[in-house]
Order: C-alpha cells, then sequence, then structure tokens
C-alpha cells in the first residue's frame, strides 16, 4: 500500500551500499497494537525485537558483496530520540549474547577435555569479534554493521568442535542412565540372594518407580524408549569372576545392543568403547 512504498522509499534512501540483498520490515498497524500491549513473560529476545519494531519506523537489512562482505541494519526512526532508545535496544541484545557466550565459555573451560578448551578458544574469539560492533547513531538513523567474512570465518570454525561438544553431552549424559541401571542390577541381585533381574523391567522398584525407570531407559540422544540392552551373566551375582570385565548392558540402537558405544560392567562401572 501507500504506507509502505513510502516506507520502503525513506528506507532505500538511508542506505549507501552496493547492494547484493536488501529486505525491508515495516511494522504492521496490528503489529505495533501487539506491541502496545506486550506480555510480562514473553522471551527476552523477543521482548526486545518487540522494542525495536515499537520505536522504528522501518528496517532495512542489507547486504554487501564487496571486497569485504558485510550486513548492515539500518533502523529508520521518527526523530533522534527514538533512534537512541533504538540503539540502546541494539546494544542490550548483544551484550545479552555476549553474557550467554561467557557463561558457555565458563562451562566449557572447566571441563578437562581437549575438544571444550578448543571450543572455548573459538568461543572467546568470537565474542571478542563481536564485542566490537556497537550501534550507530546518526540523527534519526540507527546503523549496525557486521564484517561477515570474519563472523562467518570464525563461525565456520566453531561448527565441527560444537557437533563433537554435542556429541560428548550426549555420550555423558547417556553413561549416566547406564550407571544408574548397572548399579541398579547390583543392587537387586544384592537383594535377591545375588541373583541378577531376568529383564530391566525388574529394576523399577529399585530405580524409583515406573516414571523415574521411563526417564533412564530413554536414550538422551535418539529418545528411544528401549535406549538400552541388557545381557543377564550366567549363575549368580558372587559366580562372575571379573566384574570389571564382564559386559551386561549395551546402548540400544535399531532395538539391538550396539557393540560400539556406552558398555556397561557387573562392577557398576561404565566405559565408552569405540570399534
Amino acid at each position: 500500500d501507500a504506507q509502505v512504498t513510502e516506507s520502503f522509499v525513506r528506507a532505500m534512501s538511508v542506505s549507501d551500499m552496493n547492494h547484493g540483498v536488501v529486505v525491508l520490515a515495516v511494522p504492521s498497524a496490528s503489529i505495533r497494537k501487539l506491541i502496545e500491549r506486550p506480555s510480562d513473560d514473553l522471551p527476552i529476545p523477543v521482548k526486545i525485537v518487540y522494542q525495536l519494531y515499537g520505536n522504528a519506523e522501518s528496517i532495512t537489512v542489507a547486504t554487501d558483496s564487496g571486497k569485504s562482505p558485510s550486513l548492515l541494519i539500518k533502523f529508520k526512526c521518527a526523530d533522534e530520540a527514538h533512534s537512541k532508545t533504538v540503539a540502546g535496544y541494539v546494544d542490550d541484545g548483544i551484550d545479552r549474547i555476549l553474557d550467554q557466550l561467557r557463561a558457555f565459555k565458563k562451562n566449557l573451560e572447566g571441563q578437562a577435555s581437549p575438544d571444550s578448551a578448543a571450543l572455548a578458544k573459538d568461543l572467546g574469539a568470537f565474542a571478542d569479534r563481536l564485542r566490537q560492533e556497537k550501534a550507530v547513531t546518526r540523527g534519526n538513523i540507527v546503523e549496525l554493521s557486521f564484517d561477515t567474512q570474519t563472523l562467518t570465518t570464525t563461525g565456520t570454525g566453531m561448527v565441527p568442535v560444537l557437533m563433537n561438544a554435542r556429541q560428548q553431552a550426549y555420550s555423558a549424559a547417556s553413561m549416566s542412565h547406564m550407571k544408574q541401571l548397572a548399579l541398579g542390577v547390583i543392587i537387586y541381585a544384592e537383594g535377591h540372594n545375588g541373583k541378577f533381574p531376568e529383564k530391566l523391567d525388574d529394576l523399577k522398584e529399585v530405580l524409583g518407580g515406573d516414571n523415574a525407570f521411563t526417564q533412564i531407559m530413554t536414550h538422551p540422544q535418539t529418545h528411544d524408549a528401549i535406549g538400552y540392552v541388557y545381557e543377564k551373566p550366567e549363575g549368580k551375582l558372587s559366580d562372575v569372576k571379573k566384574p570389571s570385565e564382564t559386559v551386561i548392558l549395551y546402548e540400544a540402537k535399531d532395538g539391538k545392543k550396539n557393540e560400539s558405544g556406552c558398555f556397561g560392567y557387573a562392577d557398576g562401572h561404565v566405559q565408552r568403547v569405540v570399534k
């Protein structure tokens, strides 16, 4: 309509880039009404977006495909006072992202793992680069520019480390489940004259009832309800000559025991075995 067309012309007039791609966002009347009645239980990122929309007439996002690829975000405000408000919200949003990165980095530094240390280092580099980004106010215009090449290079280098860290998290959670099951088997045997349980379902009472047992049996990565396979040892608990070498639990794969993964042993310990 006429309002959107006029807003587009005004937004384009404040951009001086060699545009690769240009996207214009103009808050509609219904959106503005919604923003006027914000909910207290909205997530912080959504609140920040609402605040930006509520104080900007239009938002232009453009890419520059020159020698140093960059991304430019421009907020067109009604006046200088609104532009200062928008700049504050933009910087607040960046600060919140940095807070999350710092918390994640601190958590990784507390883990004794080379992969975690490498990820923490990459996160620090990414945060240092992002920390340099600040909103610039020029009259009623607010600009935020990103050197996409630098951010992309840093971010791309973090991807394999992040994937590996996520796999380690899944593995740690799965080993925790197996630890509880392995100890449950031992506790059951000790309470039944040394006899091992016939099946894992027999551990429900030992492990806290149906709900707790269901959570423990669910694999944290695949979310399969039967996430683990039990292999009952021969004889009684006292008959197992090498409990630290006798596997009684496997992770499940397609309903069968996975020969390469986390193993649970008759002495209650759990370890990852890769074949």
